[in-house]
């Protein structure tokens, strides 16, 4: 998430949307640390030195990543409504050379009295965004 938490919820959607009889995905493979230890923000910006630090080729074909951000923005005309532009960036990145390098970008908003309303308005948003995509494929 943008205030470097993990997020199951989405996590959970976008296995959902990737599984398959010959895909196998798990939410839980990193420790909150490799979010917390900044880890999770150089693999998405490209590094891939941690990767080979981990030897993770002898587990896993690639990591689905997925970086939230969110923007909150009020308008008083209409009591202090808030509104919540989310942006979730998801990525794969290939461990092994059978799968490619993907990324999609799904964008929502949300509204609200308070920002955990919005956000929430907004989160609801993006996970129908994903389960109704029909684009995002391991196999493009």
């Amino acid at each position: 998430t943008s205030d470097g938490k993990l997020d199951s919820t989405v996590s959970t959607a976008l296995a959902n949307h990737f599984k398959s009889d010959t895909v196998k995905i798990s939410t839980a493979y990193f420790k909150p640390e490799f979010v917390s230890d900044k880890l999770f923000a150089n693999v998405f910006g490209g590094s891939t030195e941690i990767l080979n630090k981990l030897n993770l080729a002898n587990s896993l074909d690639a990591l689905l990543l997925a970086r939230e951000t969110i923007q909150y923005s009020k308008t008083p005309s209409l009591d202090n409504l808030v509104t919540a532009n989310l942006q979730l960036e998801v990525q794969v990145v290939p461990i092994t050379g059978s799968i490619q390098n993907h990324s999609w970008s799904f964008i929502a908003n949300g509204a609200g009295f308070s920002q955990n309303e919005a956000k929430s308005n907004a989160d609801e948003r993006i996970l129908k965004l994903i389960a109704n995509d029909t684009k995002m494929s391991l196999n493009n």
